[in-house]
This record gives structure tokens, sequence and C-alpha cells, in this order.
């Protein structure tokens, strides 16, 4: 393995698992509807979301209220349930390991 020698030096080291994406996207959720994205992996992947609204976007975190788009991940595709009276867009990134 390389060893960096200037201190601001970002080094990928292949002895460490870094995410790789496989899928990213946004779709727009419908009021008290889903959207289903498929990714046919086999396995449970790492997926990060987030929500658009207007022109801000930010990460779709447990604390936000229940009405909020969350996600449902499975072997074949991920879920994102909308139980707000609004539509959402909704940012996700499907990551996976090989």
């Amino acid at each position: 393995t390389g060893v960096a020698s200037l201190g601001d030096t970002f080094v990928i080291n292949s002895d460490y698992n870094y995410m790789k994406l496989f899928s990213e996207g946004k779709t727009t959720v419908a009021a008290s509807s889903s959207a289903t994205v498929t990714h046919g992996l086999g396995a449970y992947p790492h997926v990060m979301t987030w929500i658009q609204d207007g022109t801000t976007v930010y990460p779709a975190v447990h604390s936000q209220p229940i009405s909020r788009p969350n996600t449902e991940v499975t072997t074949s595709s991920i879920v994102i349930r909308n139980a707000d009276f609004v539509e959402w867009t909704v940012h996700y990134r499907i990551y996976y390991d090989i």
C-alpha cells in the first residue's frame, strides 16, 4: 500500500472497503402514496435518501415527522412511502459491495 507524505492529500487505500455506487436518481412520491425503485441486487444494499423542499435538498433522517417520506430497503428494491398530504421529490443513492 502507498503512503501519503503530504498532510492534506487524500489517498484511497485498497485495504479498506469503500461504498460502490450502484444507482442514483430522484423520484416524485405523490401524497399518501409510495414509489418503488428496483435494484435487483439480491442483498440489502446501503441506501441514502434526501428530500427536496423547493430548492433545498436535505438528508432524510429518522427524527423527521412521520409524515415525511421514509424508505424501506429490501433485497430487490427500495420502497419510498409518503404519508404526507403533499407530494415530495426524493433523491436516492444505492450502494453495493463486491
